[in-house]
């Protein structure tokens, strides 16, 4: 993309970041600076706002125009780019928090949160049976002369998670 494209989303950008920065100090006013930390969500915006600076500095830093430079404007521009999103990411899960105020929405998110923990619990038993499996498979199945020291090591232990994939997937 040109580069004037390029500035008017940064200029896009600051002013979004500025009106939201203007809001947290506003906030800031009416509460407390202790009380305004306490929340959670301040601290999700305070690094909010560091991200979505940090990824406009780095996708608008200019460098010289040698070989070398364009590898490093597209490094910066690059990481700019993953700053932005990691701020974007933060962004939705503010608005996804919005929408528990809902009365329609918000038992329905609040279910989805209680879902993902028992998800997580699922997902530990299930990596604990998995890993047992593959390396009893593994074992059992493997010819010990493939454990010598000039074996490769990641291909090994990559077996115990492609045997215990492909047993799982067949069933």
């Amino acid at each position: 993309k040109q580069w004037y494209q390029r500035r008017v989303r940064g200029i896009v950008y600051f002013v979004w970041l500025f009106l939201y920065v203007f809001d947290e100090f506003l906030q800031l006013r009416v509460a407390r600076f202790h009380e305004w930390l306490s929340n959670m969500f301040n601290k999700v915006d305070v690094l909010m706002y560091l991200a979505v600076i940090t990824g406009i500095v780095l996708c608008h830093i200019p460098t010289d125009q040698d070989s070398e430079g364009d590898a490093k404007l597209r490094l910066t521009y690059d990481i700019g780019r993953i700053f932005l999103s990691l701020g974007s990411v933060l962004f939705f899960l503010r608005v996804l928090h919005m929408f528990t105020i809902d009365s329609s929405l918000g038992p329905t998110i609040l279910m989805i949160r209680m879902m993902l923990y028992d998800f997580k619990v699922f997902l530990l038993m299930f990596a604990i049976i998995a890993v047992a499996f593959g390396v009893g498979y593994t074992i059992a199945l493997t010819d010990p002369p493939q454990w010598e020291e000039n074996e490769n090591l990641s291909r090994l232990l990559g077996g115990i998670f492609y045997y215990t994939y492909f047993q799982v997937t067949h069933l």
